[in-house]
């Protein structure tokens, strides 16, 4: 059977994709090589890949891994075999020394053959699914966190930020520079994300104890995964001397975003990967403190390929 590949731009790519009802983030950028290329099969695109290539490795234009899109799965074998053939190819110049790519079939098994050397990179995805009942979801939360959000809800005064320019400056000074918090956050970023509060592509939460503001929390839309429903924690700053545990914060926005029918999912765990560094203690115990909200999780098995023994 012949399938065909051959080179499109990203921008000719993305309109491909669109057509077929697929969803492609984001646009290329100029300082990535963009190598991207479809395979087809009698005038039919059968698969997709958005392809680039940055210091030394092939991937997505933002340095993660590259996502081919399949269209048609009788023709797995096929594209594997020009997958694997590109692989070769790009590998063998002298200016590429890895690809990041995810694995899903049909490439679980095309890098085996002892050309290649693969190294894993699995990521784990955690999210709070906004479609499940309270009854439902509720159990699936750690248990110790269940009196601390009950305490939090009878104690807590919330103000929403959502469509608005009018964000009390007190809420940006507390995420950037309070000394009450573990953690501060960049004004560039935080201002970033109040934008997209203004432009209705994010959430912002304000929560007050006693009229002193103890927790912030911002979630933004998220188009990892399909091209609207989701959202991703992106802010969180919390006074860890407050005399309530604030758990229910975070908490309380997924119930608003539920209500509010404004999305199916929150990610919390945005790619994390499977291993943390062992010396990266304080993000191994963000990573548990958000798996206590997951009610639901998946892993994704993206890998690093080389020519060779890595």
């Amino acid at each position: 059977m012949n399938i065909r590949s051959t080179r499109v731009s990203f921008a000719q790519l993305r309109e491909m994709i669109r057509t077929h009802g697929k969803y492609l983030s984001e646009s290329s950028t100029e300082c990535f090589h963009d190598e991207s290329f479809i395979l087809s099969y009698d005038d039919k695109l059968v698969c997709a890949v958005p392809a680039f290539v940055s210091n030394g490795s092939a991937c997505f234009h933002d340095g993660t891994s590259i996502v081919p899109i399949i269209l048609s799965e009788d023709y797995f074998a096929e594209i594997g075999e020009q997958v694997s053939d590109w692989a070769r190819h790009i590998l063998s110049s002298s200016t590429v020394t890895s690809i990041k790519i995810l694995l899903d079939a049909p490439f679980k098994d095309i890098f085996s053959d002892g050309y290649f050397s693969v190294e894993d990179n699995t990521r784990i995805y955690g999210f709070y699914d906004l479609c499940r009942e309270r009854s439902d979801a509720w159990p699936l939360i750690r248990k110790s966190y269940h009196s601390l959000i009950h305490k939090g809800e009878r104690s807590f005064i919330t103000k929403r930020y959502i469509n608005t320019t009018s964000i009390d400056r007190e809420i940006e000074k507390f995420l950037c520079n309070s000394s009450k918090t573990t953690y501060q956050y960049d004004s560039e970023r935080v201002n970033d994300f109040f934008k997209k509060v203004a432009h209705g592509q994010g959430v912002l939460a304000a929560y007050y104890y006693e009229e002193a503001l103890v927790s912030v929390i911002g979630v933004c839309l998220w188009k990892k995964f399909r091209e609207q429903g989701d959202f991703f924690y992106e802010l969180g700053a919390n006074d860890h001397s407050c005399a309530i545990p604030t758990h229910s914060c975070l908490y309380d926005t997924f119930q608003f975003l539920k209500s509010e029918h404004l999305g199916e999912r929150v990610f919390l765990l945005h790619g994390v990967p499977q291993k943390r560094p062992e010396c990266e203690v304080k993000l191994a115990n963000i990573d548990k403190f958000k798996m206590g909200f997951c009610t639901d999780m998946f892993s994704r098995p993206y890998k690093v390929i080389h020519r060779g023994r890595v």
